[in-house]
C-alpha cells in the first residue's frame, strides 16, 4: 500500500526519466486547474489563490495566468518569495511577475500580495468580495503538524462565502466544495486533470525505487524484512545462494532452507559474507510464522516434495506473502491462489479507466508474485506468453506476475491509500481544523507496466535467481507489485551500468554487488 505522495513521486520521478520536465507537467497542472474553473463557474469572476511555497503553489501560480485572461485574480503568496522551495515554482512566480506588470492597464487584473501575517490578509480579504477561492497550499507532500500561520489562513478562507477549490488534494482542515487532481483521483469525488502521464503509467523506472520503504533510524534487527526461503537440491547449489546473497542486501534476516548439502555451504559461507540462519526443512513452519515474505522454488527441482511443501505452505499461510521462482512454478496448484485471495481480506479493485471509484480496504489479493519466463508461462498456464496473456491470468488468479523477457512485463494491483493517511496527524486541531478521517480508505488499479531496462547478459543462468531473491526481500516491507517492479527495474538497470563497464562480460554475482549501488544511483535521482 502506498500513499499519494509516493505515488505521485513514482510519476514525478519517472516523467523525468522518460523526458517529460516538472516544468511542464506543472503547466499542464495549473491549466487543468483553470480549464475546470472556467468550466463549471465561467468568466468575469473574482477569483482568489492562495499558494503555497512548494509544487502545489506552482500550479496554481499557472492557473493564475491563465485564469487572468478572463477574470480579475488575485494571488496570496503565504510566506517569503525567497523561500519558494522548487526552481519549477521559482520559475512560474517569475512569470506571474512579469503578467502583473504587464495587466496594469488592462481590464482584468492580477493582483499578487506576498504576505504571512493572518491579520493583514484578512483585511485585504474583508475589502474584497471573491466568487471562487482555491487552494494551493499543500499537496500530497504535506508531512507533520500544521502551523502557523497556514492554520490561522486555512480558518479564515474557510469563512469567505466562495466556491472552494483545492488543487489536487486539499490542504488539512481546507472546506472544499471541488478537488481538481491531476492524473488520477486523490479524494473521492474529484475532478481528474489529465496531464499527460498516460504513456509513462505504465513504464517502470527509477521512481518504484525511490518509493520503497526506509528503514528508520530507531529501528532494531528484524524490523527491516524477515525472508524464508525455500531453495536448492541435490543437484542445484548455485540457485538458492545467488537468491540468499541478494536477499541479504536487503532485509535484517534471510532463513535459508535447502537439502543438507546446500545448508552446510551456507553455514560456511555466513560468516565471511552475510547473515544466513540455517533451517531444516522439518523445522521451517517454526519460521515462517516470523517472517514477512517467503521464497520458494529456485533450483528446488521437480520432485513431489517440492510441489507437497509449496502447496502446503500456500494453502496453510494465506496472510504471508509468497514469492513463486523456478520449480515451484511448474508444479504449483493454480486454484490455491484463487482460494488464497477468497479467505483473505478482500479488495474492491477498479480498472484504471474505470469510474467512479471503487472504494475499500485494498490489498494484494492472493499476496503472491510468479516470476516465469516465456517457456514457464506456458507451461503453468497452457496458453502463449504475450502481454495481453499475462494480464489474463493475473486477473484470474489474482496474483502479481512478472513475465520475463527482453522487456518485463509486470501485472497486477497497484494499491494507494484514498484518504486519512496522508494529513495524519491532526488531532491537535480543534475547532474548525479538527477533521475526523474514520476508517482509512484505500483503492487498487489493476495495471501492467513494462520494463525496458536491461540487455543480453542478463539472459546468463543465475540472473532470474538474483531477481527471485530481490523481489521476495522487497517484499517483505513493500507491496508485491511496487516490489516486482522496482526488482525488475534495479536488475536491467544494473545490469546496464555493468555493461557499460564491462561490456558483455560479467555475471550474477557482479550483479548482486551493483544492485546496492543502483539503489543509491535511483534515490538521488
Amino acid at each position: 500500500m502506498i500513499n499519494h505522495y509516493l505515488k505521485t513521486l513514482i510519476l514525478d520521478t519517472n516523467a523525468r526519466y522518460f523526458g517529460i520536465s516538472i516544468l511542464d507537467l506543472m503547466e499542464r497542472a495549473g491549466r487543468g486547474v483553470a480549464e475546470f474553473i472556467t468550466k463549471k463557474f465561467g468568466k468575469n469572476k473574482k477569483i482568489a489563490i492562495f499558494c503555497g511555497l512548494g509544487n502545489n503553489g506552482g500550479d496554481g501560480m499557472v492557473a493564475a495566468r491563465y485564469l487572468v485572461a478572463h477574470s480579475d485574480v488575485t494571488v496570496f503568496l503565504v510566506g517569503n518569495e525567497k523561500e519558494i522551495k522548487t526552481k519549477e515554482a521559482r520559475e512560474n512566480w517569475k512569470k506571474l511577475k512579469v503578467q502583473s506588470e504587464k495587466l496594469k492597464v488592462a481590464v482584468k487584473s492580477l493582483k499578487l500580495i506576498v504576505k504571512s501575517d493572518v491579520r493583514e490578509i484578512a483585511e485585504i480579504i474583508a475589502k474584497a468580495k471573491f466568487d471562487i477561492v482555491i487552494d494551493a497550499l499543500f499537496g500530497v507532500g504535506f508531512t507533520g503538524r500544521l502551523r502557523e500561520p497556514y492554520i490561522g489562513v486555512i480558518k479564515l478562507v474557510n469563512k469567505i462565502k466562495a466556491k472552494k477549490v483545492a488543487v489536487d488534494v486539499p490542504s488539512p482542515g481546507f472546506k472544499a466544495d471541488y478537488t481538481v487532481s491531476m492524473h488520477y483521483p486523490k479524494v473521492p469525488g474529484a475532478y481528474v486533470a489529465d496531464i499527460g502521464l498516460g504513456k509513462v503509467e505504465y513504464k517502470i523506472g527509477p521512481g518504484e525505487v525511490k518509493a520503497l520503504y526506509k528503514p528508520p533510524f530507531s529501528s532494531h534487527k528484524g524490523q527491516n524484512g524477515q525472508l524464508m526461503i525455500i531453495a536448492g537440491s541435490e543437484r542445484y547449489h548455485g540457485a538458492p545462494l545467488l537468491a540468499a546473497k541478494m536477499a541479504s542486501k536487503i532485509v535484517d534476516l534471510v532463513f535459508f532452507s535447502s537439502v543438507s548439502e546446500n545448508n552446510e555451504l551456507v553455514k560456511k559461507m555466513r560468516s565471511k559474507l552475510c547473515e544466513f540462519i540455517v533451517v531444516p526443512r522439518e523445522e521451517v513452519e517454526a519460521f515462517i510464522k516470523r517472517c514477512d515474505a517467503i521464497l520458494i522454488g529456485p533450483g528446488m527441482g521437480m520432485s513431489e516434495e517440492t510441489k507437497e511443501l509449496t502447496n502446503r505452505l500456500l494453502k496453510k499461510y494465506l496472510n504471508k506473502k509468497f514469492v513463486l521462482d523456478a520449480d515451484a512454478l511448474k508444479l504449483v496448484d493454480l486454484k490455491l491462489l484463487s482460494l488464497r485471495a477468497k479467505q483473505s481480506n478482500p479488495a474492491l479493485v477498479r480498472d484504471r479507466h474505470t469510474r467512479p471509484m471503487s472504494i475499500g480496504l485494498a490489498r494484494d489479493d492472493s499476496q503472491c508474485v510468479l516470476t516465469p519466463h516465456a517457456g514457464e508461462f506456458q507451461t503453468l498456464f497452457k496458453i502463449k506468453a504475450t502481454p495481453e496473456n499475462v494480464a489474463k491470468m493475473t486477473k484470474k488468479y489474482k496474483c502479481v506476475i512478472v513475465l520475463k523477457g527482453a522487456v518485463d512485463v509486470v501485472c497486477g494491483n497497484e494499491c494507494y491509500t484514498l484518504k486519512g493517511e496522508l494529513h495524519n496527524p491532526l488531532p491537535f486541531l480543534k475547532g474548525e481544523l479538527e477533521r475526523d478521517f474514520g476508517v482509512q480508505t484505500s483503492a487498487c488499479n489493476f495495471i501492467c507496466k513494462k520494463d525496458y531496462a536491461g540487455n543480453a547478459v542478463l539472459t546468463k543462468g543465475g540472473t532470474g535467481d538474483v531477481l527471485a531473491g530481490l523481489i521476495a526481500a522487497l517484499g517483505c516491507k513493500n507491496d508485491l507489485f511496487l516490489a516486482a517492479c522496482a526488482g525488475t527495474f534495479l536488475l536491467g538497470k544494473s545490469g546496464e551500468r555493468l555493461f557499460k563497464k564491462f561490456s558483455y562480460y560479467y555475471n550474477p554475482s557482479d550483479l548482486i554487488l551493483e544492485i546496492p549501488k543502483t539503489i543509491k544511483w535511483c534515490e538521488d535521482y
